[in-house]
Parts: C-alpha cells; structure tokens; sequence
C-alpha cells in the first residue's frame, strides 16, 4: 500500500475529491517548504516517488532521501543517481542506501512462518 499516493494521486476522483487533495498537498508542501527553513523534517514514505505522487514544492524540501532495492529508474528517481540499483543486492532484505552513500539496514522481521500457519 501507497499511503502517499493515495493521498496524492488525483487520477478517477471527482472534483470534491481532487480539491481535498490539492488542499492536502498544499499543507504538506508549506510544511516542508517552512519546516526546512526551521530544521524540522517532513518525513514521506512512497513506493514511487514520481511527479504524479509526490509534487515538485514537496520533493524538493525534502533533504534526507533513503532508497531501498530499487532499478535504476527508481533509484535515479529518488537519489538522483542509480548508487541504490548498483549497490544494494536484489535479494537483501532491509538494506537502504541514503543519499550521501550511506549502506544500513532497517528493522527487518520475518514474518513468513505466521503466514503459513495462518495467525495475522
């Protein structure tokens, strides 16, 4: 699930819709736009971060990018650059890549064995 998008992506909303949503995105773009400006961090997680999903105001008061396993569109995408296609295996679980070149692992926790035995 997209959170972001949801919010974000106007695409078969009716005009009501579409006007919540660009009141939205407009609150989120001062808010990162302003919270740069004061040190405070807008932190957004999306699937895919393109022109559609997260506009320009907002990605660009982001200063802080992550990256998981990604090709290279999305890495370039998102880290301006293909580091996150190039370094990170395409079998990793829970390896990030941030923007200034940084490899970590998030949190990982496998939860394979509660869905065979069918506990949420």
């Amino acid at each position: 699930m997209d959170e972001t998008a949801e919010i974000t992506d106007t695409t078969g909303m009716d005009k009501p819709q579409k006007e919540l949503a660009a009141a939205i995105v407009g609150k989120l773009g001062t808010i990162a736009r302003q919270g740069r400006a004061l040190g405070i961090s807008l932190i957004v997680a999306t699937q895919r971060p393109d022109a559609n999903i997260l506009p320009g105001q907002i990605k660009n008061n982001i200063d802080y990018r992550i990256c998981g396993k990604a090709d290279d569109v999305l890495s370039q995408m998102i880290l301006g650059n293909t580091d996150a296609a190039d370094q990170i295996p395409k079998d990793s679980q829970g390896l990030f890549l941030s923007h200034d070149g940084t490899i970590f692992r998030g949190f990982w926790l496998d939860t394979s064995h509660l869905e065979r035995s069918g506990r949420p």
